[in-house]
């Protein structure tokens, strides 16, 4: 498909879902009368809220600029009232009409400050819708990367409620992010999801625009008949809605159908039925695409005229946006161009003999356009150069500070893996062992630790709180307290030097003046080995232990504080003893691999699942446990971010 049909479809669909869950409608009743000033009067309580609220709401569908008068009010009156729920709707009304008239920072500003109203109050449902609506704004920008980040955290957020509605929306919205990214058949699929769904709440809209996209996805892969198949069912559930807002968004992806198929007459007939509409609405964002659509039909068909006309349209409301007199200024150019009236004038002009002096306006009138827009293309080239130079001025600066701080941070990293023992040790001390270690940002807060004093052998695994810099320094001091409390203080007991540690690790970030948080600390495994490692000695502050003998599991609970500050009360940590066999295998892990996300659905990955893979692979050599752990993760997390520093000790006895 052409680029340019892609964008249009893509924007249709986005429509379909709408900044708002409960997306647009033109059988809205024609807003109150009743002036703002009359509202203003009322007492300011809840009630009010509420009708600006629904008035703002009501009006933007006609009236942009005035909706978003009325839901400022309502935005003012809810927090003077501390009203929560006010406050988020007149939010999510304000961002979604920012959005509508191309004011997409403010749009953003408004969806964010709604968002955190959202999770202070712990309302999910509008937390996705939220974040639905902050991933519009980012689609409306061209941040497609952005946009479908959001969708995902809405999806989450709405399969945490099982709210449904939401997620049909959400998932209509993703199918038209894989569209427009060239990704047909994860679209295709996407869709499919959504008619199952939309068919099961028994929506008809979400039905109507799940087989619209559908549709399109179909014939853009070649499928035409199928995909006229899928056209005319939507077209006939929205004729029985009889919205006439809907009905147009499913005629221009009729039109974007039949461009695929080089079908320009249809499609010119279904697209001037969607503009006719939307134009009646009003909505500006809408327009300058359908402009732009157009101007590129008639291109396509060598009617460079109409191209012209249209092409002028999208470029004068593309700058103006909110400038409602140049818009209506276009109309009327458009209606008198292309109007049967003027085409009859046309027509009794040339039976008069005045055919050569319209001929002479037009030439006139078409250089006139044309002059006005090399100048104006020419002032915006000079005005993008201009801008393209400070921001590779901006992007140098940028380039060499995280250059600076990537090398200080490796440089960082240098010296943990100088301090972080090596598995040769392990290996000289146990039949086999490994250590899949996987810092997030560079340097770790995740760390082990070992040593051997006489006849005991010292292993521990930590999780130091945070990651990155801030995880690399707790570390480090981690490291440096254990070599004092075993090498130096010549303390045996893992329990002993857990309360040892705790102790050390309070002090010291009390005194440096940082004070504690009640997760600043460590959560740690302690162990240690003796009689030729078959007695092991060991405590858990917050992570388990675990022991595979013969693919049966023995899980060794974890005190449930960890070793730092702590807002409970205040106990030693438990000491522990496991009579090893030959074959046995001890693992010891931080939480990082069990909450990655990743998976088909975007889950994590939990404990269950790292039990049946450590299970899986408890028989292998460790280099062959090594390798199949990292690649399952690898698999597991795919595209997704790494949430934590990961850490898995194996040891065999």
């Amino acid at each position: 498909m052409p680029p340019f049909l892609r964008v249009c479809f893509v924007l249709i669909l986005l429509i379909s879902g709408g900044s708002r869950l409960y997306a647009q409608r033109s059988d809205v009743p024609l807003p109150s009368k009743r002036s703002l000033e009359d509202i203003q009067a009322l007492p300011d309580d809840t009630n009010k809220v509420l009708i600006l609220n629904r008035i703002a709401w009501d009006t933007a569908y006609f009236n942009l600029a005035l909706g978003l008068e009325y839901a400022q009010e309502g935005l003012r009156v809810s927090k003077k009232l501390n009203f929560n729920r006010g406050v988020i709707s007149a939010l999510n009304t304000i961002g979604a009409t920012y959005n509508d008239m191309g004011n997409f920072d403010d749009a953003l500003s408004a969806h964010m400050e709604g968002l955190s109203y959202s999770e202070k109050y712990g309302d999910k449902k509008r937390v996705g819708t939220a974040l639905m609506n902050i991933s519009l704004v980012y689609n409306s920008m061209g941040d497609t990367v952005n946009s479908i980040l959001y969708l995902e955290r809405a999806i989450d957020a709405y399969e945490g409620i099982n709210y449904e509605s939401g997620l049909a929306v959400a998932y209509i919205n993703l199918g038209s992010q894989y569209f427009e990214l060239g990704r047909n058949s994860e679209a295709l699929e996407i869709y499919r999801k959504t008619l199952a769904l939309s068919e099961k709440l028994g929506k008809a809209k979400f039905i109507a625009h799940s087989l619209s996209g559908i549709a399109v996805c179909l014939a853009e892969s070649g499928q035409v008949a199928e995909s006229h198949e899928y056209l005319a069912r939507a077209i006939a559930i929205v004729d029985t809605l009889q919205d006439p807002y809907e009905l147009a968004k499913i005629y221009a992806n009729a039109a974007a159908i039949y461009m695929i198929e080089k079908d320009y007459a249809t499609a010119e007939s279904y697209y001037r039925k969607a503009l006719s509409i939307f134009r009646e609405i009003g909505v500006r964002e809408e327009l300058v695409n359908f402009y732009n659509e157009m101007a590129l039909l008639f291109n396509e068909t060598k009617r460079y005229d109409s191209a012209l006309v249209y092409w002028k349209q999208y470029m004068v409301l593309k700058d103006s946006l909110v400038n409602e007199d140049v818009l209506n200024h276009q109309r009327n150019l458009e209606a008198l161009y292309e109007s049967e009236k003027g085409k009859q004038e046309i027509e009794l002009l040339t039976r008069k003999g005045n055919v050569r002096r319209w001929f002479l306006l037009a030439i006139v009138a078409s250089f006139i356009v044309l002059v006005f827009l090399v100048i104006m293309l020419y002032k915006r080239n000079r005005f993008r150069k201009s801008m393209n130079r400070e921001t590779e001025r901006q992007n140098a600066e940028i380039e060499e500070k995280n250059r600076n701080i990537t090398d200080s941070i490796s440089y960082a990293s240098r010296i943990q893996e100088a301090v972080v023992p090596s598995v040769t040790q392990l290996k000289n001390n146990f039949t086999d062992a490994f250590v899949l270690s996987k810092p997030k940002d560079i340097v770790s807060g995740d760390f082990w630790w070992c040593t051997k004093k006489k006849d005991v052998f010292y292993l521990a695994g930590a999780d130091s709180t945070g990651h990155g810099v801030p995880g690399g320094f707790m570390s480090m001091l981690g490291s440096v307290f254990l070599f004092d409390i075993i090498t130096e203080k010549g303390v045996r007991s893992p329990a002993a030097i857990l309360n040892h540690l705790r102790e050390k690790v309070i002090s010291t970030l009390n005194r440096s003046g940082m004070g504690l948080g009640v997760k600043d600390g460590m959560d740690m495994v302690m162990c240690t080995f003796s009689e030729n490692n078959r007695k092991v000695e060991f405590s858990c502050a917050m992570n388990p232990l675990w022991v595979i003998r013969k693919n049966a599991v023995i899980e060794y609970r974890a005190d449930k504080f960890p070793v730092g500050e702590y807002h409970g009360e205040v106990k030693d940590f438990s000491l522990l003893t496991h009579e090893a066999e030959p074959g046995d295998m001890i693992y010891i892990f931080s939480d990082g691999y069990a909450d990655q996300f990743g998976g088909p659905d975007g889950k994590k990955l939990k404990y269950k699942q790292l039990r049946d893979i450590l299970c899986s692979v408890a028989e292998m050599n460790c280099d062959d446990q090594h390798k199949v752990l990292d690649e399952k993760f690898q698999s597991w997390k795919n595209r997704h971010e790494q949430v934590d520093d990961v850490l898995v000790i194996g040891i065999r006895i």
